[in-house]
Formats: structure tokens, C-alpha cells, sequence
């Protein structure tokens, strides 16, 4: 990181502080004042702006305390003597609690997986806020396992939608949370001193701010950064930590490389590059970005396609199509990548921000996997870290190490096949149903030997500078600038029913600042590219001079 970025990026670290620390105060107020419903719509609001605007800190001890006290509001305190948990081990019944259950998403593929694999169980689905039909694939799983699928509908706010699901849960030995970062309704709903079903919490969002430590009696890790963060940034204890693989046995090669090219009007001689994320995912504050480290090759490589699912024909995607006369396939976000899996010789994982899942999906096809780690930490979030396969996966350090990789790989086919069947083997081995299911069973077991959380760690503010920080700040998660305020505060109004707690939504933010950034990283120049040089990135768009 250059001398004159760290500053800036420190800055928008504490503007974004200053801005969540009102959102949580006011709530706080809310509270205090018994004005419950504005409190919970807040305690979201605030979760939701840590969410998409980094503010150095993976969890609020104060915030958490927001929806505890909210949880003994619609339950009560009265302990009962059957014991702080509802249910038995190892469970029969397990309900699925999602905020937005989405044809696309690595945790919906998870939990659909899951209750496939875990065939001995019940398993049934709940969401908190759905916009449209829960999809078919997770609806068809919970129903074959003997479940339900039910909609907790949210119009009449987060507190009752909280009650909704208390009771829900009362009939389920495990509740599983794949919530969204700043869902209130599962905090609020198990947080009470009344007997509850066992909560096993699925850190799917583990590189930016969520709620849930002061409920989640056992986190579920899905990589090793994930489970750095949760121990030692949002103060969980080591013994509710828990890493489980994703399970891929579902995926299979349907068809033939050739064919599959064919099937998509791409020439057989072609190699095929796949990068599947997100769009977020692509975009950062800071060079280089995905496409300065592709396009040069893909110029140099003229019977080379590269198909990115997730990111739209637009912008600078649009401008790499033009220049390379359709060789650089903007797809948009595909139900059903299959086919352009079927068709990749190569798979590129997304810069800044790693898709996990998209890769584990190719690396158990053998195709061959390439990844820009650009000297971070062995450690940072927003890298790409697969427990059991990481060192099977090509990482390069530097631009140019990258290129050479990504040529080497185009160039040998050999080499090709070498690199994808070393990480086949070891992704089939680490995340197959043989291995996967004995290691959620230990989990289950594990649920069993610790007892209800009583509420979150203290964590301290002391971090908000440091290198990871700064990591998750760059992504262009959340924009910045002037014309952002009243975008935010049009985008957050609808969480707030009275007009009092709008205006104290809107002094907040206004009076954090953390909007009024303009250029929120210095102005830098792209990374050797095609695109032509007057394209510079500013924040999180790229305008034309």
C-alpha cells in the first residue's frame, strides 16, 4: 500500500465510525425511551450501514446489547426449569432461518446441499424479509426431508417478526442462521432467558460487520480467515468456533469441454476463462483491478475467451467487450452457470473479493485455478482461503507473476491438466459427502458440550487501523460522496415507520459524515491495459476525463 493511500483509507475508516457510533446511539436512545419498534428498525439501519461501510469493527457489543434488550421486551425473562434449551441431540428437527433465501448465493447452495446430505432429518425453512418465491431447488429439498417452507412477512416491522420466528422455532431442536449481516429479527428472537432451541450461526459473510455473537451457541467457519476474525475481532470464544468444508458432491461434469464450447457458439480451439461472482466482487478502490490483470493477455491471446458471470455489460466490462471484439463475455448474474463451468479450461477467481464456492464449484471439475493475491496477509478476508485446498490453488503475488501464470496455463495444455487434477483430487477429497457428514456430525456432538451463550465478547476499537481494515474498506461494498447521502437515506427510510426516527436517522448520517467523502482514495493511474488511458478510477465507478 502506498504512503499516501493509508491516510485516506484511515480517514474513511473514522468517518464511517463516527457515523455508525450515532446510528447506534440513537437506537440506543430509542430504547431507553421505549419506543421498541424505532429501536429494532435503527439496531438494522446500523447494521446494515457497518455492513456496507466498513467501520472497523466485525461486531458492536453495544449494538448486540440493543437486540438482547429488545428479545426480553417480546419474551420476557422468566427462566423455566426444563433448562435453557428446547429440543434434544442429537436433533431430529432443524429449521433453516433466512433473511432472503436467492436462486444465486453460495449460502442458499449450502444449506440446499445440506439438507439433501443430512437425509436422516427433518429440515424446514424459514425467511425473515423474502422478496419473491423461495427457490425451487431449497423449497423441493425441505419438502423432501418432510419440512416446510414458511415466509415471515416483515410489514409489521423486526420486533414482530422476531415473535414470529421465536415461536416458529420453538418446535426445532437446531435453528441454523444464513441471515444477512445486519438482520435483527434472529438476535432479538433468541436472545431472552427463555428456553430455545440449540443456534448454530454460518459465518457465509465473514469479511464485513455482522449481528448475531451475542445468539450464536456455535459459529460455523467456512475458511481459516473467517474463523482468524471471529476469534480474535469479534471476541468469540475458541470452543464455539467450528470449520466445516462445503459439501460438493452434487456437482458433476455433465458434459464434455468440447462440447460444452460448442453448445455456447465458442470456436474448439479457444481456452476459456471463467470467473464466477458477484459484481461487487470485481470492483475496488485500488489497481489493479480484475480485467487490468486479464485484458493484457487476453489482447496478447487472440483464440482466448474469457466468460465472467455476475458482472453486467456495462462500463468498463462494456469497453473490454468492444476492444476485444467479444472475447471478454460480460454475462450478468445466470441461475445456472453450469453450462460456462462445463466450457472453462481456466478459472480465474475474482479480485479484490474471492467467491469461494464459484471456485470449489470448478476446482472439483479439475479445471485449473488461478488467484490474485496481491501480497496480502495469508490471512485477509478478502482472499480466496478454501480450508484443505489453498496451496493446490495458483496464487500470484504480483501482476506480472500473474500474467506469466495465466499464460503458462493458456499456453501448456499440459500444465493445465496437471494444475486442475492436483486440485480435483484434493477438493473431491476434502469436500465430499464421505468426509463432509461425519464432520457434521461432530459438530452436532459439539453443539452438546457447550452451553448457551450468555451474550457478546468485549472487543476493542483499537483494531480499526489495522491492515485487514484497510483491506475491507477498499472494496467498493458501499459508495461514497455527495450524491450518496440522499440515495442512503431514501434507501434506509423505509426501515423507520415515525417520522421522529427519520430525522434522527438523517442527523446521524449527516452528522457522521462518512457520505461527504469525494474521492475517497487518491487518484491513481490504471495498471498496463488495452483500455485506453483516459479511464481513471475514482471511489468505486470509473469516469471518463
Amino acid at each position: 500500500m502506498t504512503k499516501d493511500r493509508q491516510p485516506v483509507e484511515d480517514e474513511i475508516l473514522q468517518a464511517h465510525r463516527r457515523s455508525f457510533d450515532r446510528l447506534v446511539s440513537v437506537a440506543q436512545l430509542r430504547l431507553e425511551r421505549r419506543q421498541f419498534d424505532d429501536a429494532a428498525a435503527l439496531a438494522r439501519v446500523a447494521a446494515k450501514f457497518a455492513w456496507m461501510h466498513h467501520p472497523g469493527c466485525f461486531t458492536s457489543p453495544e449494538l448486540e446489547a440493543v437486540t438482547r434488550a429488545l428479545g426480553t421486551v417480546i419474551n420476557g425473562e422468566t427462566p423455566s426449569a426444563d433448562g435453557p434449551f428446547l429440543g434434544c441431540l442429537p436433533p431430529r428437527r432443524i429449521l433453516h432461518v433466512f433473511t432472503e433465501a436467492r436462486e444465486i448465493g453460495g449460502h442458499t447452495r449450502l444449506a440446499t446441499r445440506w439438507m439433501t446430505l443430512d437425509s436422516n432429518r427433518v429440515h424446514s425453512v424459514v425467511t425473515t424479509r423474502q422478496r419473491g418465491d423461495v427457490p425451487a431447488e431449497l423449497r423441493a429439498a425441505a419438502e423432501a426431508s418432510g419440512g416446510s417452507v414458511t415466509a415471515v412477512h416483515d410489514d409489521l416491522g423486526p420486533l414482530a417478526t422476531a415473535s414470529r420466528l421465536a415461536a416458529l422455532a420453538e418446535n426445532y431442536d437446531v435453528v441454523l442462521l444464513n441471515v444477512h449481516p445486519s438482520d435483527v429479527a434472529p438476535s432479538i428472537a433468541f436472545s431472552s432467558r427463555r428456553p430455545r432451541p440449540r443456534v448454530l450461526f454460518v459465518n457465509h459473510a465473514d469479511h464485513v460487520f455482522w449481528l448475531g455473537t451475542s445468539v450464536a451457541d456455535l459459529v460455523i467457519c467456512l475458511r481459516r480467515s473467517g474463523h482468524l476474525i471471529a476469534r480474535t475481532r469479534r471476541g468469540i470464544e475458541e470452543s464455539r468456533l467450528v470449520d466445516l468444508p462445503l459439501p460438493l458432491v452434487l456437482l458433476q461434469r455433465t458434459t464434455s469441454i468440447a462440447d460444452a464450447k460448442q453448445a455456447l457458439g465458442i470456436a474448439p480451439d479457444h481456452v476459456v476463462l471463467l470467473s464466477v461472482a458477484s459484481k461487487y466482487k470485481f470492483e475496488s478502490r485500488r489497481p489493479p483491478s480484475f480485467l487490468d490483470l486479464v485484458l493484457p493477455v487476453i489482447e496478447q491471446q487472440k483464440s482466448t475467451t474469457l466468460l465472467a458471470v455476475g458482472p453486467t455489460d456495462s462500463g468498463l466490462w462494456n469497453e473490454a467487450n468492444k476492444l476485444t471484439a467479444g472475447r471478454v463475455r460480460p454475462l450478468g448474474v445466470l441461475r445456472d452457470p453450469a453450462p460456462y463451468r462445463d466450457a472453462a479450461d481456466i478459472y480465474l477467481d475474482s479480485t479484490p473479493c474471492g467467491s469461494i464456492t464459484s471456485l470449489l464449484e470448478s476446482a472439483a471439475l479439475a479445471t485449473p485455478c488461478l488467484a490474485y493475491v496481491g501480497g496480502r496477509d495469508p490471512e485477509s478476508p478478502i482472499v480466496s482461503d478454501p480450508p484443505f485446498v489453498v496451496d493446490a490453488i495458483l496464487r500470484a503475488q504480483h501482476p506480472t507473476e500473474y500474467r506469466r501464470l495465466l499464460l503458462q496455463l493458456i499456453s501448456e495444455p499440459e500444465f493445465r491438466a496437471e494444475v486442475g487434477a492436483g486440485l480435483a483430487s484434493q477438493a473431491r477429497e476434502a469436500h465430499s459427502a464421505d468426509r463432509w457428514l461425519p464432520r457434521l456430525e461432530e459438530v452436532y456432538e459439539q453443539l452438546g458440550t457447550v452451553g448457551r451463550v450468555e451474550g457478546p465478547a468485549a472487543v476493542t476499537a483499537a483494531f480499526m487501523a489495522a491492515g485487514v481494515d484497510r483491506e475491507v474498506v477498499s472494496l467498493a461494498t458501499g459508495r461514497d460522496g455527495p450524491l450518496a447521502v440522499a440515495e442512503t437515506l431514501v434507501s434506509y427510510r423505509g426501515e423507520l415507520r415515525s417520522l421522529k426516527g427519520q430525522v434522527l436517522l438523517a442527523r446521524a448520517l449527516l452528522r457522521g459524515r462518512a457520505l461527504l467523502l469525494r474521492s475517497p482514495l487518491p487518484v491513481q493511474r490504471r495498471v498496463s491495459s488495452p483500455i485506453p488511458p483516459r479511464w481513471w478510477p475514482v471511489s468505486d465507478r470509473f469516469l471518463v476525463r
